[in-house]
């Protein structure tokens, strides 16, 4: 038993530092390729930093277990790896910066500790859901989604990308916003866990167009490339998960990391090495920056300005404007930057709240934790396992609000069986859909 658990440990600090040697290469990668580009060059990337940072990193991860069972571990896991780790990296050696967020991380990891082997008796008991519920409720988004943008059948290709994004930006209002953001965060995964639970063919069809539709339209709409990434991700985590899930109840990311780690290697030395479509080298390349590079690099922005511009001891809410400042400052546009998860504490009231923030952090995993259990593992992924991506990119409060995790949350609530006034609130409709049940089983 001993030797399992230090085989264990090693695996750990074994894939943490291919991790991290990974992002470092493709960091200096970036920066290399955007030599003289305000905001993704750093002239300060090195392997001998690297050398001198790798210690810490590999401390902190020694409290870290990569064992899960739940998606609050995997969203927990990931804040390290995608944001502290790297943060830690470039923050080195502004220890003004380090020694507060080596106090956060240190809070966040005890809090968890504790809190987590309370709730450790959590079993994942999957319970049968009102998929009629689930397949109404999309159908009827779906058709206020295209009442409020319409249908496009194509994607204006006169103008950049970019220039379709300011304008879609420009001329949406609060309300019609939170439907489009609705559509991409909650939708789309919602569609996706009907096509692999759903006992009904005609119910797995329709989720399926309609999560299609949906991408589509929001891409035709919007040109954010982001939407473009959500099925692909979640169904590999879907099915990776299920595969290492099998006579398991836990399951340790080890292999998993240690995987990503090397193909990202891989992929970076691919690159420089042989001449490989450039379609597929964009698809790749803006995939790893955007899930991995400019969360950490924004959060060091965000701490950065404000360390600089207001000290660490104030107290004003400015992270309405704060991710339109660093874009400017650091990135020379007009676009938003936003701090992610933990910087926007800091952004918001100061070291007093990055010092307080992990209490409400670990409440919410807990929070998140009891509310999914009933639900196997990778179906928590396929609900919400983007909301990793919204997480380490956003605030936790616009992750709820805005990103709709807040409405996810309630949906699972709301389609468990055992909920009696949904059961009643449903009979009518089910008994009037009886026929279209009997005719369904053909399928």
């Amino acid at each position: 038993m001993q030797k399992h658990n230090i085989n264990i440990v090693i695996n750990r600090l074994v894939v943490t530092a291919l991790y991290m040697f990974m992002w470092v290469l493709y960091f200096r990668y970036l920066s290399f390729r955007f030599q003289g580009i305000p905001g993704y060059y750093f002239e300060d990337v090195s392997f001998h930093k690297f050398s001198l940072v790798l210690p810490f990193i590999l401390l902190i991860s020694f409290f870290i277990s990569l064992k899960v069972s739940n998606i609050s571990d995997i969203i927990f896991i990931s804040s390290f790896y995608v944001v502290y780790y790297p943060l830690i990296y470039i923050s080195f050696p502004r220890i003004d910066i380090l020694i507060p967020v080596f106090l956060n991380i240190s809070i966040t990891i005890f809090l968890w500790d504790i809190f987590k082997s309370v709730n450790s008796n959590l079993e994942n008991r999957e319970r049968k859901q009102n998929y009629l519920f689930l397949i109404l409720f999309v159908i009827i988004f779906t058709f206020i989604f295209i009442g409020v943008f319409g249908f496009k059948t194509q994607i204006n290709y006169v103008s950049s990308l970019y220039e379709i994004r300011s304008e879609f930006k420009e001329s949406v209002d609060r309300v019609r916003s939170y439907i489009f953001i609705l559509a991409e965060y909650s939708i789309i995964p919602l569609c996706l866990y009907l096509l692999f639970n759903t006992p009904k063919f005609i119910y797995k069809i329709l989720s399926f167009i309609i999560a299609s539709i949906l991408t589509i339209q929001i891409f035709f709409i919007s040109a954010l490339k982001s939407v473009l990434f959500i099925m692909p991700f979640l169904v590999l985590g879907y099915f990776l998960l299920k595969e290492s899930m099998k006579n398991r109840k836990t399951i340790y990311l080890d292999r998993l990391i240690g995987a990503f780690s090397l193909l990202g290697i891989l992929f970076i030395i691919s690159i420089n090495l042989f001449k490989i479509p450039e379609w597929f080298r964009y698809l790749i390349d803006h995939s790893l920056r955007r899930f991995l590079v400019s969360p950490p690099v924004n959060a060091y922005y965000h701490i950065l300005y404000t360390v600089e511009q207001y000290g660490w001891f104030n107290i004003g809410n400015r992270s309405g404007i704060m991710g339109n400042i660093v874009s400017k400052v650091f990135y020379g546009t007009d676009g938003n930057a936003p701090a992610g998860l933990i910087a926007d504490a800091l952004s918001r009231y100061g070291i007093l709240f990055f010092i307080y923030f992990p209490l409400i952090y670990v409440l919410f995993l807990l929070f998140l934790r009891n509310i999914v259990r009933k639900l196997s593992l990778p179906n928590q992924f396929i609900l919400f396992g983007f909301y990793i991506y919204v997480l380490t990119n956003t605030s936790l409060l616009t992750a709820q609000i805005t990103y709709g995790m807040f409405l996810m949350i309630l949906i699972v609530l709301i389609i468990d069986k055992k909920i009696k006034p949904l059961k009643s609130l449903l009979k009518p409709i089910r008994y009037m859909s009886k026929d279209f049940d009997k005719y369904s089983t053909l399928f």
